[in-house]
Order: structure tokens, then C-alpha cells, then sequence
């Protein structure tokens, strides 16, 4: 008899059924609420708030706790999908004030759903609502629109207790260094078989993943790089107590260690004092848009009311040879449309005292 040679193909593993209800979900939320994640965020977060007043209050208990139901269902699976799949680290459900990893906040949920489960099948001992009718009404009304109030207000504001990185008063230099030596865990694989080391294996290992065991003690500004033309001044800036800008202190200067040196007779005689100096302009021919900070322009007056009037001197930039160049893209043209901004509207018409003067290189030949 001759033997029989048979050819076995190893069947790719089958999806994770849980991923793929997650995925499927996630692309057909994302073709429902495509652009409104923002808004959605601010209903979610002030309809946690809101049910939290009504269910304190007993008003309506029962439509109450089974709308927080949902919400608690739709939380639980959403931290432990995270969790078992590692897809984001912190649940941000308190912020920088509370850090939470996702089991501890899988956990959070599991607690509260108990909690849930505890005065839903004890209603009975909760028949006295507090508010009801008229006043009940005015209560919801006003909780609901503190907490939305909150919500829209903190998308353009800093929060009312900031616990941020960049909060007003902490050392930016200090933050952006470990607080204690970082410890990492490497996984290794080799001949199949994988395993964990604190110190870095010889070279008959193969390098799979580094995890930090530590990560609360890294550094907790890690986006912070200040640059000029002679490369990083991260290092310069945050030295010492003051704050040291090239504009200002300027004229003297050769190069960035005599700036830290406060060799310059201006403003450096001012930064030797103690003093902090901040530098800001504006434009103030640009048009709405482009996410700009507006200011309505002020006109300088003489003691008699009428408009202070003078020469100005206007240095126009284009990167491209131009027949006409308006005044109002003077060094913006490189950078936005030629109409996000709008000219100046000329004391006089009269321009007789004009001069234009054309520099056909840079720099002169």
C-alpha cells in the first residue's frame, strides 16, 4: 500500500465576535453622528448630571432609573471593551483630577449597576418624591441648565478648578522630568516561547513590546518645544526665573547665550529688575474667521476730538512676482487667503507726500 500525502492550510483565526459588534457599532454611530461628537459629549456628560438631581430628588423614580440604566449599560460595556482590548488607557471620567485605568472604572461601573439594582427592586421604601408638579419642574429646569451651562462654558474655557499641566503657577521645566527613575518591563519571544525581563536580554531574543511599569511618575508635559533659527530653545527659555523672548530683548546681542547673559543694555536692564515682559500684536484689518481672537480698532484722537493722523510706513511681502498687492495682506500674504482681510480706510486720498520705495532682491545686491 502507498502512502497517502495529505496537505493541511491552517484557518486564520476567527474575529473576536465581541470586536466585531464593537466595530459594526462604532461605523454605523459614526455615520449617524458624524460631526455632532461635540455636542453629544455635552448631552451625555450634563444627562449623567441631571439624572443624578432627579434621582436624589425621587422625581419620577422609575422613568429615571431606567434611563440611567442605559446609560450605566452602555458605560459598562464601553470600559470593558476598552479595557480588554487596551484601547484607551484612562476613561477621562474625572479629568486630570481622578486618573482611572480602564478596569478600575469597568469596576466603577459594576458597582454602580449593583447600586442600580439595589433601589430599583426596593422602590417601595422610596414613594415620597421631594418635588413634584410645578416645582419639581423649576428644579429640573434649573439643574439642567446649570450643568449644561457648565459643559458649553468649559469648551472655550479653562475648567473652574484646573488641574491641567499647564496650570497658572506650575513649573513647566520641573513637569516635563520624571519625578522618579522610569522602570520598564521588556517582552522578549524566542523559540516560540515569550517571557518578561526588567533589564534588556542578549541578543538571541527577539523585542516584542516595552510596558512602563511606573507611567505615574513620567513626565507630565511632554508636548513643550520652543524653537528659533539656531534650533531648540526649550532649554534657554526655561531657565532661571524670567521669562526671556529675542524680541525684546534685543540690540547688542550676538547670539542666544549672550540674550540669557542679559548683555543688552534695553531690555535686559528691565529683566534685571525682576520683571517679566510679554510681547502681543494684532492685525487690525483681519475679517472674521480662521478662529481668530477679534478686537474692534481704536482710534487715537487729539485733545480736540478730531482723529490723530500721520505717515505710516507699510512693508509689503510677496513670495511671487505680483502686478498689484493690497495693503492689508502686508506680511500675511504667505500665510491666509487674500480675503481674510480687509484694507484700512485711508485718512486722505491725497498722495501727493507718498513715497514707494522697491527692493528687487533679498538680500540687496
Amino acid at each position: 500500500m502507498s502512502p497517502v500525502s495529505r496537505s493541511v492550510t491552517a484557518a486564520p483565526p476567527a474575529s473576536h465576535p465581541l470586536r466585531t459588534i464593537t466595530r459594526v457599532a462604532w461605523l454605523l454611530l459614526g455615520a449617524l453622528f458624524k460631526g455632532i461628537a461635540r455636542l453629544l459629549s455635552i448631552i451625555l456628560s450634563s444627562l449623567e448630571v441631571i439624572l443624578g438631581v432627579a434621582l436624589l430628588l425621587r422625581w419620577y423614580l422609575r422613568p429615571t432609573l431606567w434611563i440611567l440604566l442605559v446609560l450605566l449599560v452602555f458605560f459598562t460595556f464601553l470600559t470593558f471593551y476598552s479595557a480588554a482590548f487596551n484601547k484607551v488607557t484612562d476613561c477621562g471620567c474625572f479629568g486630570d483630577f481622578i486618573k482611572l485605568t480602564p478596569w478600575t472604572s469597568f469596576a466603577k461601573d459594576l458597582f454602580l449597576l449593583g447600586l442600580w439594582a439595589a433601589v430599583f427592586f426596593n422602590q417601595r421604601f422610596l414613594r415620597h418624591a421631594f418635588v413634584q408638579g410645578t416645582p419639581g419642574i423649576m428644579t429640573m429646569t434649573f439643574a439642567s441648565a446649570i450643568s449644561i451651562g457648565i459643559g458649553v462654558r468649559a469648551l472655550g474655557h479653562l475648567p473652574y478648578f484646573d488641574f491641567l499641566p499647564y496650570k497658572v503657577g506650575n513649573d513647566i521645566g520641573k513637569l516635563m522630568k520624571p519625578s522618579a527613575p522610569l522602570r520598564y518591563k521588556y517582552v522578549m519571544e524566542k523559540n516560540g516561547k515569550t517571557e518578561d525581563f526588567t533589564a534588556y536580554p542578549d541578543s538571541t531574543w527577539t523585542y516584542r513590546s516595552m510596558v512602563t511599569l511606573n507611567p505615574q511618575d513620567g513626565p507630565k508635559i511632554t508636548d513643550f518645544r520652543v524653537w528659533n533659527d539656531a534650533g531648540d530653545y526649550t532649554p534657554e527659555l526655561l531657565r532661571g526665573n524670567k521669562l526671556v523672548l529675542a524680541q525684546f530683548n534685543a540690540g547688542g546681542a550676538d547670539s542666544i547665550a549672550d540674550l540669557n547673559a542679559l548683555k543688552s543694555p534695553r531690555d535686559g536692564w528691565l529683566m534685571r529688575q525682576g520683571m517679566t515682559l510679554a510681547w502681543w500684536g494684532w492685525e487690525m484689518d483681519g475679517t472674521p474667521g480662521l478662529d481668530r481672537v477679534l478686537m474692534p480698532p481704536v482710534v487715537a484722537r487729539n485733545a480736540d476730538g478730531s482723529p490723530v493722523t500721520g505717515i505710516v510706513r507699510a512693508e509689503l511681502l510677496t513670495p511671487t512676482p505680483v502686478k498689484t498687492i493690497g495693503f492689508a495682506q502686508s506680511g500675511q500674504v504667505q500665510v491666509y487667503k487674500p480675503d481674510s482681510y480687509v484694507g484700512y480706510p485711508a485718512a486722505s486720498l491725497d498722495n501727493r507726500g507718498a513715497a514707494l520705495t522697491v527692493l528687487r532682491a533679498w538680500p540687496p545686491v
